[in-house]
């Protein structure tokens, strides 16, 4: 084999290399989302409420960690009340404060994405949960476990992604009966990072 083809096979199987780390190479990114949640169990009164989270993810190739908070504010968007709009706006509430961490495998759908250089991903992830409450469950802590499936479209640094899981808990106060329930959610959110 000649010098020049020697040399030319080389830098093709370099190129080769790079494109395929770039295109799953190690990075941190900071993720956040805004969605819903159903209450479900014991939790099942208050009905639903809105859903803000945000975290951070680290990914070594297909495989991640991320570690989040999450707020459930059943109050939020309160407007002040007339007549028989008070009876509903006086309905007791449940608040619920999460912290969590995720194990996270991505499979990749589509790779690559022309001169975008992005790619759309169905993820899978789960993990533990510490669930605290607040307004009519003040007081109430407990662990938990959640989990969920989405899509997410990553170019570069920034990134969208949608999120459907369900956390469930086990809550306890000091002279009080347990409760126990689920969360089901829906969440859309962004990213920024080295994906």
């Amino acid at each position: 084999m000649r010098q020049g083809t020697r040399i030319t096979l080389a830098f093709a199987a370099v190129h080769l290399a790079l494109g395929m780390i770039a295109a799953r190479a190690d990075g941190f990114t900071v993720d956040e989302s805004i969605g819903g949640a159903a209450y479900r169990g014991d939790f099942a009164n208050t009905g639903s409420a809105p859903r803000f989270q945000i975290g951070g993810t680290y990914m070594h190739r297909d495989w991640g960690v991320s570690v989040f908070g999450v707020g459930l504010a059943p109050g939020f968007g309160y407007i002040d009340c007339y007549g028989s709009e008070c009876a509903y706006a006086a309905k007791p509430v449940d608040g619920f404060g999460i912290f969590g961490t995720d194990v996270k495998k991505t499979f990749t759908l589509l790779g690559d994405l022309s001169r975008w250089r992005g790619r759309i991903d169905m993820v899978l992830h789960g993990g533990p949960r510490y669930f605290w409450g607040s307004d009519n469950i003040d007081g109430y802590t407990g662990p938990g476990l959640g989990g969920g499936a989405g899509i997410d479209f990553d170019m570069y640094v920034i990134g969208a992604y949608v999120d459907f899981g369900v956390d469930t808990t086990v809550m306890h106060r000091k002279d009080s009966p347990e409760l126990a329930g689920s969360l089901p959610y829906v969440v859309f959110g962004a990213r920024m990072g080295w994906m």
